[in-house]
């Protein structure tokens, strides 16, 4: 713990979101995720932090991203027992590599009533066509400015994205028609 976290943990957490709040020059935000789970936090502190925020007016919604399926469905079921505000919305990575949400917190978002809006839904970039195999990064993209960023990629990927590339229109509608088929697993730029 930092020098910080002195006092109880709900009400660290609590006062963190003022100066936030001011440092986006707002009062209140509609959405506000917990990025990561911290064990060091029980979950019924947490639960009560979004309470008070939401009851202050400071925070419209809450939800989660990155956390395991298990805890949103323990954070889920404690909503429902203490009638604190529940995970409205769960913020995956989630994309044409990445799908492993299909298998276990789409289905726990549907259970819970909780959207999903993900992030990365062109995993850096990489399914934009943006980076291209054996070419250096564009100038002034994160791939130039972070290299780290943009996952390595094995020839067989490569191969599977460049056919992408050549039907990217095709494909772009694809994932639009998929996304209104499932309208609570929207990426956040198909809204």
């Amino acid at each position: 713990h930092s020098p910080e976290r002195c006092m109880t943990e709900s009400s660290f957490i609590f006062l963190t979101c003022t100066p936030s709040l001011r440092r986006l020059q707002t009062d209140h935000v509609d959405v506000f995720l917990a990025h990561r789970w911290d064990g060091a936090i029980a979950m019924d502190e947490l639960l009560r932090t979004f309470d008070r925020w939401i009851q202050s007016g400071k925070v419209r919604c809450v939800g989660s991203s990155n956390f395991p399926v298990w805890r949103i469905a323990q954070a889920c079921e404690m909503s429902v027992a203490s009638g604190r505000p529940k995970l409205q919305v769960l913020s995956p990575k989630y994309n044409l590599m990445r799908r492993g949400v299909e298998l276990e917190q789409a289905a726990c978002a549907r259970h819970y009533g909780a959207s999903l809006v993900s992030y990365q839904p062109l995993e850096a970039g990489v399914l934009s066509g943006k980076y291209r195999r054996d070419e250096p990064a564009p100038a002034g993209s994160r791939g130039s400015d972070m290299p780290g960023w943009i996952p390595k990629l094995d020839e067989a990927t490569h191969d599977r994205l460049d056919g992408l590339q050549v039907s990217r229109n095709a494909s772009i509608q694809n994932q639009f028609q998929t996304a209104r088929r499932r309208p609570r697993a929207l990426p956040a730029w198909a809204g």
